[in-house]
């Protein structure tokens, strides 16, 4: 489900988000924003946010991507519910 909102996040979904050994601690960072933000995010703002390069939000957001747990629409990135 893509969550356009804030939600509670699980401790299940946290938990396997973020002790995925196939997620580098950056891709962890951005998931964790992408999942508390309220409003899709472009990549640009995101790094300013995070202090991150945009380059590496991009590899970031390419990984989780790969995954189903964020996905873009219109250039701007929703979080997606973990399985």
């Amino acid at each position: 489900m893509t969550r356009l909102n804030p939600e509670p996040v699980s401790a299940k979904e946290i938990h396997a988000v973020l002790t995925d050994p196939d997620f580098t601690h950056t891709a962890k960072v951005v998931w964790a924003y992408t999942r508390a933000v309220a409003d899709p995010q472009r990549i640009k703002p995101m790094a300013e946010v995070l202090g991150m390069a945009e380059n590496t939000v991009w590899r970031s957001l390419s990984a989780l991507e790969a995954r189903g747990l964020v996905r873009k629409v219109s250039g701007v990135w929703l979080a997606e519910e973990a399985q």
